[in-house]
């Protein structure tokens, strides 16, 4: 322990002394008077002992220019401490220390300054139609640090500061455009952003490609300004008034009845990344103005009082055949183009044949109602055909046509062949020439029906126009001597079996029957059957559509009932056990809310009979074949 002596006339003096010196309080010191002189004038001598301070004998060390200096400790103290920080790697007798360690003079010393490099980065995002790219940059500057300078100290924490700072070059927008085609991003480039974006010292998000939307075509429309009539379609739990769906639009003369927007070509775009955003294509509506009708610039206006009709394209006004008393051997029968109305009653023996839509208020009894459109009968129906849908008139003519071309253009081939293995019409004739003789003399059908075909084809579509230019331009006039082949003809007979089939899908009409109560009576139907009062008795019944019974209570006893998709009844055969017979195609059903033992039902080509009265009733074919039927016991 260290010791200092003062002297001083006086303790306090002493002690001041000693505080000045050792710059210290007296409270970090102890003080032993050693010394009085004099009598009169005393003088003191003190010996201070400074209290021994916690770590004052450890281990110091210090850094100075990246240079380490340690002190080792003295009397027993404890040997300095060293700490390291991030991105320094320090090594103590070449073994890095991870966190801290001791350290004395025989130390080796060794470290590492992890320095930042230079960095910069693209960041591109594109949105999720592929219409636009955003970019931001990030410049990181290379940084080159050193160790701080620190004094003597028990415990050294090791810091850097910074020396000095780079940044990397800024992005060109050379280097830009790279990036972006590396990224597969071509088109729409906005040059002004590019150049801005590599300018600017900011993060911030620029736009820096936008891709062209498309523009979409439009589609010519014809608006209706008239309803139609229509089949409602409803679920289980849904009333309707079915009376209410046999409605019959009229239109007066002078009366627009619909209206024609024409449309517009959409032109395709392209995204970021070059594709092209393909539009539907133009498609002009081929609207044919039918009879009682006719076009004022972008109206159809009607010609005549009538029930107006669009299909497939055409739109007509028909006129009604309005018979007020009923039909008998007196009045004759009836035949007329367009929609009939009686409303009366239709006697024994008669037949009604209409062009469209028949409706009767009366009632018919053995007669033939027959209509190429739905048919209404509102009173009771015994011992009749009823008939309803036929053939598209039009369509009929263009299939008999191409049937008609057809057949000429390979019996023409075959008379080509046969001439020129035969050389009947000597050397040096030519194909075309020898199919021209041949259509002048031999199949001279072929001039009548090549112009029946132009007039009815000329005016389709794609497919029909080439038909009727290619027929045009080899079997009319000079047309035959262009052709150097005779194989060239067998191009008709693909076109015209090609656009065959496309029409007979369309010949036939859908037409619904809707009646009240038939009775020993055929029923026909391209669409479907609707009885609105009482049922069907030992009638046969056949749609290509739905039967449904409409009316609580209602009853079908006895006979057949055929449709394609699905039967719905009230009540179904008898408690006598009446032979009646329901049947579907395979993916159809049958309901019933009362079904009687003895009821045949038909899915497809399997059968299944009845054997006792059930409720509830449904009837399906399940995807192993096997007919179904979900019932209660009545």
């Amino acid at each position: 322990m260290k010791e200092y002596l003062y002297e001083a006339f006086t303790i306090e003096e002493c002690i001041r002394l000693a505080e000045d010196d050792l710059d210290i309080s007296s409270d970090e010191f102890d003080y032993e008077v050693v010394e009085k002189k004099g009598m009169l004038k005393r003088k003191y001598k003190i010996k201070v002992f400074p209290h021994e301070k916690d770590g004052e004998n450890d281990g110091v060390v210090s850094i100075k220019n990246g240079v380490f200096k340690v002190v080792d400790p003295k009397n027993q103290g404890a040997l300095a401490k060293i700490y390291v920080s991030d991105n320094i790697n320090l090594y103590i007798d070449d073994k890095k220390v991870e966190d801290f360690c001791n350290i004395s003079e025989n130390n080796v010393i060794r470290y590492d300054i992890i320095n930042q490099e230079a960095k910069r980065e693209v960041n591109i995002v594109t949105s999720n139609d592929d219409m636009t790219a955003v970019a931001s940059i990030k410049y990181i500057p290379k940084r080159i640090y050193m160790i701080s300078d620190s004094d003597n100290t028990n415990v050294l924490e090791l810091k850097l500061e910074l020396e000095y700072e780079e940044y990397p070059p800024k992005y060109t927008e050379i280097e830009m455009k790279k990036i972006l085609a590396e990224r597969g991003i071509v088109s729409g480039l906005i040059l002004d952003n590019l150049k801005q974006l590599c300018s600017g010292n900011t993060e911030n998000e620029v736009l820096v490609a936008e891709g062209k939307k498309a523009k979409e075509t439009i589609q010519d429309e014809i608006s209706l300004l008239f309803k139609g009539k229509g089949i409602k379609t409803v679920d289980d739990n849904e009333k309707v008034d079915f009376r209410n769906m046999n409605y019959t639009p009229n239109v007066a003369e002078n009366e627009i009845i619909a209206v024609i927007k024409k449309g517009e070509e959409g032109k395709p775009g392209i995204d970021i990344y070059g594709k092209i955003i393909k539009v539907e294509p133009y498609k002009e509506l081929k609207l044919t103005i039918g009879d009682g009708c006719k076009l004022d610039g972008s109206n159809v206006v009607a010609c005549i009082d009538g029930r107006p009709e669009f299909k497939n394209n055409i739109i007509t006004v028909n006129r009604i055949y309005e018979a007020t008393s009923d039909v008998n051997m007196a009045s004759g029968n009836l035949t007329f183009t367009g929609d009939i109305h009686i409303g009366a009653s239709v006697s024994q023996g008669m037949t009604i044949k209409a062009g469209k839509s028949i409706s009767i208020d009366g009632a018919v009894d053995g007669s033939h109602i027959i209509s190429n459109d739905s048919t209404v009968i509102n009173g009771n129906i015994i011992g009749s055909t009823i008939e309803a849908g036929g053939k598209d008139f039009l369509v009929q003519q263009q299939i008999e046509a191409l049937n008609e071309l057809k057949i000429s253009i390979v019996n023409l081939s075959s008379t080509v062949l046969e001439i020129k293995e035969h050389n009947l019409l000597g050397a040096g004739r030519t194909d075309g020439e020898i199919i021209k003789v041949l259509i002048e003399n031999k199949f001279k059908n072929i001039i009548t029906n090549s112009l029946n075909i132009i007039r009815l084809f000329s005016k389709g579509d794609e497919a029909s126009k080439t038909l009727s230019r290619l027929v045009r331009q080899m079997l009319i006039g000079l047309g035959p001597t262009t052709i150097k082949h005779y194989s060239e003809l067998d191009k008709l007979v693909v076109l015209s079996d090609n656009l065959i089939k496309g029409l007979e899908g369309s010949v036939n009409v859908p037409a619904d029957i809707i009646i009240n109560y038939c009775q020993d009576s055929t029923l026909s139907s391209s669409g479907s059957i609707y009885i609105n009062g009482k049922g069907q008795y030992i009638s046969h019944l056949t749609c290509s559509g739905s039967i449904i019974f409409t009316q609580n209570g209602s009853v079908s006893r006895g006979g057949y009932l055929k449709a394609e998709s699905e039967i719905r009844c009230k009540t179904i055969g008898s408690t006598g056990g009446v032979k009646t017979k329901a049947s579907v195609a395979k993916g159809g059903h049958i309901y019933a809310d009362i079904a009687y033992h003895n009821t045949i039902f038909v899915i497809g080509e399997r059968e299944i009979i009845l054997d006792e009265p059930s409720r509830n009733l449904h009837v399906y074919m399940d995807d192993l074949g096997d007919i179904i039927i979900d019932k209660l016991r009545l």
